[in-house]
């Protein structure tokens, strides 16, 4: 009878000990969760907050540079200050900024390898063609922003900026 008594408190207490380490296993592992929840959903939140400034960003630097195009009276092929605006904006962005007049003539192209050409795409007509609008698309990790450059209710021209 002793016997069997000793074999009860030797299974109990290996019972004991696996179920503390059960149970250390299993705090371990929820708490490595949720830090990689964490961990993602402040990624994104950082990214989706980042986006947006890029966005604002975009949007204020295409309207300052719009401005100083119509201050210019659109004469930007002999303008040195309206280059060096879409060439800093390009460098500020990491990114290429063409401006395109109202025949779809690319007559600033801040890479120089497409000045002077024609670029017709869907995004460009669409913005050509209401007058005051402007398109925000994002693909593959680049964002393309387009701006009409309007004056008197007439457009002009647009800037675009991909980043």
């Amino acid at each position: 009878m002793n016997g069997d008594i000793i074999l009860k408190k030797i299974s109990f207490s290996k019972l004991n000990i696996s179920l503390r380490a059960f149970i250390s296993v299993t705090i371990s592992l929820l708490c490595a969760a949720i830090l990689i929840f964490y961990a993602v959903i402040s990624s994104r939140m950082y990214r989706d907050r980042y986006e947006d400034e890029l966005k604002h960003d975009m949007k204020l630097q295409c309207e300052i540079l719009s401005y100083n195009i119509l201050e210019n009276g659109l004469d930007i092929l002999d303008s040195d200050d309206i280059h060096l605006a879409a060439e800093t904006m390009a460098n500020f962005f990491r990114g290429r900024v063409m401006i395109i007049d109202k025949d779809y003539r690319i007559v600033i192209d801040s890479f120089g390898d497409r000045q002077g050409s024609y670029i017709i795409n869907d995004e460009v007509i669409r913005v050509m063609v209401s007058n005051g609008s402007e398109l925000l698309s994002i693909k593959d990790g680049y964002i393309q922003y387009i701006y009409s450059i309007v004056s008197e209710g007439e457009v002009l021209g647009v800037i675009l900026l991909n980043a």
